[in-house]
């Protein structure tokens, strides 16, 4: 009901949800690729493949990455609603 309710008159219905959403789902794909890698453990892979030591987990944080896949999809769903 909000995307439907809410928009700017100049842009229209649609181009006031589309714009800000990719603007901001790219953003956050392009800035939270690191964040992403460090609560998956991968910083440190380079570092451990060069060893014969076995990848560990140490690192792996589900939640933060389920955090930043719950907010873009979040976006991705909002983007779909205003088209």
């Amino acid at each position: 009901p909000v995307v439907d309710a809410v928009f700017v008159k100049r842009w229209g219905r649609r181009k006031s949800w589309l714009v800000p959403t990719q603007l901001v789902a790219g953003l956050l794909m392009v800035f939270g690729s690191d964040y992403v890698e460090q609560n998956l453990g991968m910083e440190s892979v380079a570092m451990v493949t060069s060893s014969s030591e076995p990848l560990g987990l140490d690192n792996f944080s589900v939640k933060g990455v389920t955090a930043f896949f719950f907010a873009l999809y979040f976006l991705m769903a909002t983007q779909d609603i205003a088209v």
